[in-house]
């Protein structure tokens, strides 16, 4: 055996030469794996960031429309507010108001009176003043 690494014959230079290509092509192969991942974890890495993104755009949206529907709910308390009232006032105000019975009754009462034949202030003094004249005609023909 000699002091040389290729001292040893062609056959061995040859198994020597296959594994080194052997070795090569593996550490070729595992560097393009490693390339593909780098490729992959890159465009994992950006399919991150846009779903960051979209996420960050649907989270705004979704709070303009929840500010939006606490705004309506808000207006909508305000309006069943103003409603309460108003039934309130209604009902007040129908408390007031006659039935239907009070007001046949009335109504009874204003047909028995007959108010349509009463006479006026203005009527009885002019038939007053007609009284009075005839009664002082009739007193100056007595004289």
């Amino acid at each position: 055996m000699g002091g040389s690494l290729f001292s040893g014959g062609k056959k061995e230079v040859e198994e020597f030469s296959k594994e080194v290509n052997i070795h090569a092509k593996a550490i070729f192969t595992l560097a393009e794996r490693q390339k593909q991942i780098e490729n992959d974890y890159e465009l994992v890495n950006e399919k991150l960031d846009l779903l960051e993104h979209n996420l960050t755009e649907i989270e705004k949206k979704e709070n303009k429309d929840i500010k939006s529907i606490r705004e309506e709910i808000k207006e909508i308390k305000l309006t069943l507010d103003k409603l309460k009232d108003f039934s309130l006032k209604v009902k007040k105000e129908l408390e007031v108001i006659a039935r239907k019975d009070e007001v046949e009754v009335l109504k009874k009462y204003i047909d028995l009176w007959n108010p349509m034949n009463f006479a006026t202030r203005e009527e009885i003094e002019k038939v007053r003043d007609e009284i009075i004249e005839v009664i002082e005609e009739f007193l100056k023909k007595k004289d």
